[in-house]
């Protein structure tokens, strides 16, 4: 049977508008700012594509302000933790002389030049003052807040924009949310890969993400007629600012995703 794509995409939104909104209804206080539809399996061609590898409907994502402070916060904690481990890890109570009394005096044993002035010796450090004054910075480190936050403030990938925490629709709060039950999705991807046999893998692929597109936009309209306004896109990071150019408005760019308002929207797929 013939894959009717336009149904494809009217399933894909009404799926999507329903979850969404059910998600919303069920944390009322919460400010959701963003969701996505993965792309969770495609190919570039034929040739490349494997039996664990077929054409797979999207899975949903959503999330919060809320949710994301407190997924960032686990992980400062986490991190914490670590560092903590860290830095228990070093002698903290080391058996040495006072090395500001060290520095102040000089002993008999000690060998100077005509001028009376200390000759270094070999190892200008015998007590690790140096080692010291790092372990002690190390442990300060730790409890400064802005140290520990730096990292999470940090892109995860180089490059920033879609590629921060913020935009990992992967690891959101809701994330990976089926469409449809079980059978309805086997049913789907078996027409995609079906599809994909009779048509070539890569007229299909593209048809594939303009339906996906097309879908997005659609929950993102709908759900604005909710007052409720999000951040909607389709997420794959093989073509993520070819699909954000294609998903979001020009205001949404322009606040979101300023470094992609210059870039040549090319064909995804």
């Amino acid at each position: 049977m013939e894959l009717d794509w336009n149904l494809l995409e009217r399933e894909i939104r009404s799926a999507a508008v329903r979850i969404a909104r059910e998600v919303v209804s069920e944390h009322p206080g919460q400010t959701f700012y963003g969701l996505a539809l993965e792309v969770t399996a495609t190919a570039p061609d034929a040739a490349d594509v494997a039996a664990d590898e077929p054409l797979r409907l999207p899975v949903l994502a959503l999330n919060s302000e809320q949710a994301l402070d407190r997924d960032l916060s686990d992980e400062e904690r986490q991190l914490r933790a670590y560092d903590q481990e860290l830095a228990a890890g070093i002698d903290t109570d080391p058996v040495v002389a006072d090395p500001v009394a060290d520095a102040d005096e000089t002993t008999d044993e000690d060998e100077t030049d005509a001028a009376g002035e200390p000759v270094d010796a070999e190892d200008t450090d015998p007590l690790k003052v140096d080692e010291l004054a790092d372990a002690e910075d190390a442990r300060e480190a730790v409890e400064d807040d802005d140290v520990v936050l730096d990292p999470l403030d940090a892109p995860v990938e180089e490059g920033g924009g879609f590629y921060s925490r913020r935009w990992d629709a992967s690891s959101w709060h809701w994330c990976s949310m089926d469409l449809f039950d079980d059978d309805h999705v086997e049913a789907w991807n078996e027409r995609l890969n079906q599809a994909a046999s009779e048509h070539g893998w890569e007229n299909t692929v593209r048809q594939y993400y303009r339906t996906l597109i097309a879908a997005v936009i659609g929950v993102r309209q709908e759900l604005d007629r909710k007052r409720l306004h999000l951040v909607a896109f389709v997420s794959d990071e093989d073509h993520a600012e070819k699909l954000l150019q294609k998903c979001l408005t020009e205001e949404q760019l322009q606040e979101h995703f300023p470094e992609l308002m210059n870039l040549d929207a090319e064909t995804v797929g």
